[in-house]
């Protein structure tokens, strides 16, 4: 209303800007829903991507239909704003000026309800510019209700996000590490609209001041670059969850020390990991395992009494290598289980984990037995 009453292109850049959050919550509400669904045959990993996936929408939206279209118009009101020119021998009176810009800025406007202002910049060919825009009351009323709206918004964004966070961590180191694209998305739409506001005012006020609309074309180009900000660091974040980010350093090196705490882990080597959505990450280990802890438990199991006790038995002791052998298979099967939970317990996000065993041994050890020397002694 305030923008087709006063045709002003600052308020036809709010007007998009609002435009586009509304827009933008129903996508972001879709998102949140769909990846709210558990994981099936289908997506077995869940559907936390969808978040990502409606988030980029949302941003691609901000930028086409918001930074894109506002920066264009705003451009094009610079090089052909709606003007009226006229020189010392071919003067235009106020009422043909009048219908002429009504015209060509295609509004049916009441002549009553414009208002005139001269831009002083006389040429050498005494050509004088005149521009015509009515802000009226409407457009500081409504851009000062956006601004008591966004900014409540906002405060309530940020109080959640304070409460959210680490004690020990900053605000914005919180926020550099946030996953979430809707947290972020909400905040800097907020932001973003505080500060369009803001920008709108000031292009507005000058406007007024100065009888020079061109501050107020140059505000509509300052808020679609605001809004391209905004879209192309979401775009940017939203990329990189759904290529597949790792997790941070951090939380590798936590894993890590969790496992290396384990009696059962010798070594650790390769990780591979990926956000599956904001509260969920899978991870595939590389480990090699200690051959000595799996003996131990097996031994308390009493397998080495059995081994001494039928050692000159060739079938008993064959019966039980077999039995041996689907032990150690068990007991490592149970040591993967609660290593699993305790990583679960100590890192919530890790939802799929998967251990592999990996050895730095080309050969298995009864071959290198066989072939060593102290065997042939």
């Amino acid at each position: 209303m305030a923008y087709l009453s006063s045709g002003s292109a600052t308020m036809l850049a709010e007007t998009c800007h609002s435009l586009i959050d509304s827009l933008n919550q129903g996508l972001l509400f879709l998102g949140i829903k769909q990846s709210s669904r558990t994981p099936d045959q289908k997506y077995q990993y869940g559907y936390g991507r969808a978040r990502y996936f409606y988030s980029l929408v949302s941003a691609l939206g901000i930028f086409w239909v918001g930074s894109f279209s506002v920066m264009y118009n705003g451009i094009q009101t610079l090089i052909h704003p709606i003007t009226e020119s006229f020189t010392s021998n071919n003067v235009a009176t106020e009422h043909s000026l009048t219908e002429s810009i009504a015209a060509s800025h295609h509004h049916l406007i009441d002549k009553e309800s414009w208002s005139y202002s001269l831009l002083s910049n006389f040429m050498p060919d005494q050509m004088v510019t005149t521009m015509i825009c009515n802000y009226g009351l409407v457009t500081p009323v409504v851009l000062f209700i956006s601004l008591i709206i966004d900014g409540g918004v906002l405060l309530s964004v940020i109080k959640d996000l304070k409460e959210e966070k680490p004690k020990d961590m900053g605000i914005l180191t919180y926020l550099k590490g946030i996953q979430d694209p809707m947290v972020l998305a909400v905040l800097l739409e907020d932001l973003a609209a505080c500060l369009g506001v803001f920008i709108a005012f000031g292009g507005i006020g000058m406007s007024v001041y100065t009888n020079n609309l061109v501050y107020d074309t140059v505000a509509s180009l300052a808020i679609g670059g605001l809004l391209g900000v905004v879209s192309l660091s979401l775009i940017e974040l939203n990329k990189n969850y759904l290529i597949g980010r790792s997790i941070d350093s951090k939380t590798e090196a936590r894993v890590r020390e969790i496992l290396m705490r384990r009696e059962s882990i010798e070594a650790v080597y390769a990780i591979q990991s990926q956000w599956l959505s904001p509260t969920s990450f899978s991870i595939t280990i590389e480990v090699d395992f200690n051959g000595h802890y799996f003996c131990k438990v097996l031994k308390e199991l009493g397998y080495e009494k059995e081994f001494i006790r039928k050692g000159k038995d060739v079938k008993e002791l064959m019966k039980l290598l077999n039995w041996y052998t689907e032990d150690v298979t068990k007991a490592m099967e149970r040591e993967i289980i609660d290593i699993e939970d305790d990583i679960r317990r100590q890192i919530p996000e890790a939802t799929f984990i998967e251990l592999e065993p990996s050895s730095n041994l080309t050969n298995f050890r009864i071959v290198e037995y066989l072939l060593s020397d102290s065997r042939r002694d």
